[in-house]
């Protein structure tokens, strides 16, 4: 289901501000480290190639 841009606002206006604080660090974090475009599969992958030391 996608939210319209009213929908969307009405909800973010609902998160706490430290939730979203942290939320915007995640993604600003991720962006630098060039994960943020990164499907889960793919992330999960690194990881587990991490795990084993590859």
């Amino acid at each position: 289901m996608k939210l319209d841009n009213t929908e969307q606002h009405a909800l973010k206006r609902q998160i706490r501000p430290d939730v979203m604080s942290a939320m915007q660090a995640m993604t600003q974090s991720a962006a630098v480290n060039g994960v943020s475009d990164m499907s889960l599969e793919a992330i999960n992958s690194e990881i587990d190639a991490v795990r084993k030391g590859q």
